[in-house]
């Protein structure tokens, strides 16, 4: 494939990467603000420690 294809084939691809990339971050984040409401009940049930909480919530958004 020449290279003006696969430039078309990555612009016609960047809104929908970037929407699943915006939307994954979102996630990621409403999940870890979530984690740090849990008590310890619930991260026993969950096999959570606090240490791994406060270890997943120090992490910024964009990152796993």
């Amino acid at each position: 494939m020449e290279i003006a294809a696969l430039l078309s084939v990555f612009v016609l691809r960047l809104p929908e990467t970037l929407f699943r990339t915006l939307a994954a971050w979102q996630k990621r984040s409403q999940d870890r603000a979530h984690l740090k409401t849990l008590d310890t009940h619930l991260l026993n049930d969950i096999g959570v420690s606090h240490d791994e909480v406060a270890l997943e919530i120090s992490k910024p958004f964009w990152r796993s």
